[in-house]
């Protein structure tokens, strides 16, 4: 269990480096807890989830078994040709994605180190550590985002279908481009007010995507409701009360902060739809992997805090960073000191903590959620 925190407290330790004017130490830094994030995640064993199916995939793969999309085919029929060894596809998946994480908050904020905290804390469980053709989807999507700045349609359109190549939910980041566009800061409230009376009301949700699935072609409303009403999604994510108050702090960055470029408006309005689809996760679970795409951006948009004018005195700035940080890292605590329950057996995957460079003979027995 602790080497989750000491894994979480480096980032935490280092974070005052947001604020550092030494160029080298700050970058030597980063360096570091970017090595240190390859090797305990990209060399996980047998902890997290979605390795038991990837490796059952990887041993019969070939170029007629296409089965998780073209993308992470020639990824494992790669890794099989170069390293025999399912954990390679693992190691290179998670280097990418950390990679690009690293690249996404160094590039567009000025507390990339807090951005990335946040990011593992509300993240750690699904695309840090499982969920492995997802995450080298959302690395694609945040590697291209750039092209929506410059506003070009076409590149992104290719970062887009490149996601899809990994994993099909990838297409759901496509209208992000179009977010650029100024949208009146009401319409933005009334979003985020519509997420938390989705939470208030759990039933609000079911209801409309059972609306939605009527309107749909028969095939496809069927399959819809299928989802619906299968109890695997319904039960929803945990944390209603958090979730609220994540929104809060939304609806506040919203009602104080006035975009000034078309980067501050696709921050603002994925923060919109992250609410949205957050609150929607509680009641249908599926809407988690969607928010995914949504989130990373959105993190930038809670990070907008410090930049009020509430916060220009350096230490009310501090303050308000060290608030944030222990603010986001809830969600992480909270799940590395879960225990298991019939419900959810999540914490079984984790504790202990097992790496590909070292590990017991006991740690080749551990089950994933699908077996």
């Amino acid at each position: 269990m602790i080497i989750y925190f000491v894994y979480l407290g480096t980032f935490c330790l280092c974070s005052f480096f947001d604020f550092k004017s030494d160029k080298y130490l700050r970058q030597f830094c980063i360096f570091s807890m970017f090595f240190f994030s390859i090797i305990f995640i990209g060399l996980r064993f047998h902890t997290g989830s979605d390795w038991y199916g990837y490796i059952r995939y990887y041993n019969s793969v070939d170029w007629d078994n296409n089965k998780y999309g073209i993308g992470y085919q020639i990824l494992n029929i790669f890794c099989k040709s170069l390293f025999d060894d399912y954990y390679a596809v693992q190691f290179f998946a998670s280097l990418f994605f950390i990679y690009s994480v690293f690249h996404f908050y160094l590039k567009n904020t000025h507390y990339p180190i807090l951005g990335i905290i946040i990011s593992i804390s509300l993240y750690f469980n699904d695309i840090y550590m499982s969920q492995v053709r997802q995450s080298i989807a959302i690395g694609i999507i945040l590697l291209f985002s750039d092209f929506i700045f410059q506003r070009k349609f076409l590149p992104f359109l290719f970062g887009v279908i490149l996601g899809i190549s990994f994993h099909i939910t990838a297409i759901i980041a496509l209208p992000i481009y179009f977010f650029r566009i100024k949208t009146p800061k009401t319409m933005k409230i009334c979003g985020v007010i519509f997420g938390l009376l989705c939470i208030l009301k759990k039933s609000i949700p079911i209801s409309l995507l059972i609306l939605g699935a009527k309107f749909l072609p028969g095939i496809y409303g069927n399959l819809v409701i299928k989802y619906i009403t299968n109890p695997m999604f319904l039960h929803g994510s945990t944390g209603g009360s958090y979730f609220f108050a994540k929104l809060l702090l939304g609806l506040l960055i919203i009602l104080f902060l006035n975009p000034n470029t078309e980067e501050d408006q696709v921050y603002l309005n994925c923060l919109v739809f992250s609410s949205i689809l957050s609150s929607f996760s509680l009641a249908f679970s599926l809407f988690r992997r969607i928010e995914f795409y949504f989130g990373f951006f959105t993190i930038i948009a809670y990070l907008k805090v410090l930049n009020l004018n509430f916060f220009k005195e350096k230490y009310f700035k501090m303050l308000a960073f060290l608030l944030l940080m222990f603010f986001f890292i809830i969600p992480y605590t909270k799940n590395r000191l879960a225990k298991p329950t019939p419900m959810n057996d999540a914490p079984k995957r984790y504790v202990p903590y097992y790496n590909y460079l070292n590990y017991p003979n006991g740690a080749q027995y551990r089950k994933d959620w699908c077996e």
